[in-house]
């Protein structure tokens, strides 16, 4: 794979240290692993925790309880490569801030961050088969569209609210990692 000149793909840039082999290993590992029976449990506990609060909440305002998620143990995590070019990034930046234009990857997840984001906002849950890389320092993902095989080795990119997930409410910014990069809206003004 050709090397890619990412510098020249942003107006402003703000790159970490480059992520090693170790980390892309462990990243591609920690994204396509079944959830373990801590993390379900995990996961319950702070779902029980939520719906306590919404019970208690929904007769004030007037409206009845909502809980908008199912079981995780049902939760279905992406299992197809990674896209190269994404992976290569890392290399180059494990994490930091790039804008182009308006918009901002505003901060890129570490190799070590992904697992976390994709299950602490219950992502298999809302919008299955994505795998979340950025936010835009206001609340929106940029995610992995992995519902499909990839073409030619890349997946389409999505922006999607953190308070309002779902494919509905989701935009795609583009057909590759590549081309996310390079767009100029800012995520907010796509939803």
């Amino acid at each position: 794979m050709n090397r890619i000149d990412w510098p020249s793909l942003f107006d402003e840039i703000h790159p970490q240290p480059g992520a090693s082999d170790g980390d892309i290993i462990s990243l591609v590992e920690a994204v396509t692993r079944p959830l373990s029976r801590t993390e379900i449990e995990q996961i319950n506990a702070e779902h029980r925790h939520l719906a306590s609060h919404i019970e208690e909440l929904a007769p004030k305002l007037g409206v009845l309880p909502v809980f908008p998620w199912g079981d995780p143990a049902k939760w279905e995590l992406p299992h197809e490569a990674l896209p190269q070019t994404y992976l290569d990034f890392l290399r180059w930046s494990n994490g930091g801030s790039f804008r182009k234009g308006a918009k901002w990857f505003d901060t890129v997840f570490r190799t070590d961050e992904v697992r976390g984001y994709l299950l602490r906002y219950d992502l298999p849950e809302h919008m299955p088969g994505v795998l979340p890389f950025a936010f835009d320092g206001g609340g929106t993902f940029y995610v992995f569209d992995m519902r499909r095989p990839p073409r030619s080795g890349e997946y389409p990119v999505m922006v999607a609210h953190a308070s309002n997930l779902g494919f509905g409410a989701s935009r795609q910014i583009g057909t590759t990692f590549i081309e996310a990069c390079q767009a100029t809206d800012d995520a907010m003004s796509l939803l």
